[in-house]
């Protein structure tokens, strides 16, 4: 069964503006060397930033619900736009804090709308294929500017906000031209979302496993580190996440497909929590780089399924919400991940943070196995 036509044009849209992934990555950088910051200063920038991003997603998914999935994911696209090219014209700590806010507010507004549109849009059976082939091309799309980026960031850094909003524009009109608004009637059944406890579970088990999975960039540079490889021998490393990606997600997606959707969900903690755990015992950079192989293959399975089962488990005029409160996971997860992990790598070592990331990933994804009867309604593999 093919996929419907708006959605390829979401999935080019998504591939341009992660193309012009540039502003995020690079933002430290920038206030560092550009601006003349120091790094206390940057830190508290980009924590801004942080900050109006946890906020980004659960009011992108009251938007997409409430005013519709395609009134939302343009105006994100345009507000993104718009912050991104303040924050590269702001001058003064002040200035930049409070841009960094209102970009991190609208960033991640477009998210929820993105998902509810292709779960409106794709069959129940096809729908893992769709978010899979969407998380490939984010990750093709911010491979490719992660190059281009370092480049254009060594001859003008205002080229990268300019190029940024530009592609956040580009996707926008592609949405107002080319998908349709999917948005259905607002029904009774419209209650609490965080009442239902299928949406918990899956939430907080996914913050556990996305605690364990920023542990890639905060203390795996620590453990090479102690082993005497240095920052290069870490960009190697780092560079294999992506590669595994972008090669491996469609031999995934296919021996997946026959599987139950909470099992392929499970089966993610499981390798992501091997992945990690292995770490201990690495000592080379193949050593490390052979860990990443493994705890990524945990991330393809997580965002093939994850998504998916959203979709099948939120009332259809409430998909914007739901997508909207799971999203929260991963902005939670990255403000307590490296408080979490230097702590426990400081105080009690090295066995004990990479074991217990193989625990505590591995019980999280599989703690849903346990009350499997709630889930009587995802659809059957196709």
């Amino acid at each position: 069964m093919d996929l419907p036509r708006p959605f390829w044009f979401l999935w080019v849209g998504t591939l341009i503006n992660r193309f012009g992934y540039f502003v995020i990555p690079f933002l430290t950088l920038y206030l560092v060397r550009h601006q003349g910051f120091d790094p206390a200063t940057a830190g508290a920038v980009v924590s801004a930033f942080g900050a109006g991003s946890l906020v980004s997603q659960p009011l992108g998914g009251w938007l997409t619900d409430r005013v519709g999935r395609r009134p939302t994911l343009v105006a994100g696209m345009l507000a993104t736009a718009a912050a991104y090219l303040a924050l590269g014209a702001a001058a003064s700590p002040l200035v930049l804090t409070a841009c960094a806010v209102a970009a991190g507010l609208a960033t991640d507004l477009y998210r929820p709308a993105v998902a509810a549109i292709v779960a409106d849009l794709v069959a129940p059976e096809q729908q893992r294929r769709a978010f899979g082939l969407l998380y490939w091309a984010i990750n093709l799309g911010v491979g490719v500017a992660s190059v281009l980026g370092g480049m254009l960031a060594e001859r003008n850094f205002g080229l990268l906000f300019v190029i940024d909003a530009i592609t956040c524009v580009g996707f926008a009109a592609i949405v107002l031209i080319a998908v349709p608004e999917t948005k259905p009637a607002r029904s009774a059944a419209a209650t609490a979302t965080a009442l239902d406890p299928r949406l918990v579970g899956l939430t907080a088990s996914t913050f556990v496993v996305a605690v364990v999975y920023f542990q890639g960039f905060v203390t795996l540079p620590l453990a090479m580190q102690a082993h005497g490889l240095d920052a290069a021998a870490y960009g190697l490393v780092a560079a294999v996440n992506p590669v595994v990606i972008l090669v491996c997600q469609p031999i995934l997606m296919r021996l997946l497909a026959k599987h139950s959707l909470v099992y392929v969900y499970a089966i993610s903690g499981v390798l992501s929590g091997i992945g990690f755990g292995l770490t201990l015992a690495a000592e080379s950079t193949a050593g490390f780089a052979a860990t990443v192989v493994v705890w990524t293959l945990g991330e393809i399975a997580l965002n093939i399924s994850a998504p998916a089962i959203l979709a099948a488990i939120a009332p259809a005029d409430m998909r914007g919400r739901y997508q909207g409160v799971w999203g929260t996971s991963w902005g939670l997860a990255m403000l307590v991940a490296p408080v979490a992990g230097t702590a426990t790598w400081q105080r009690f070592g090295a066995g004990p943070l990479w074991l217990g990331c193989l625990v505590a990933a591995s019980a999280a994804t599989c703690s849903l196995l346990v009350w499997r009867a709630k889930w009587t309604v995802m659809p059957s593999p196709a």
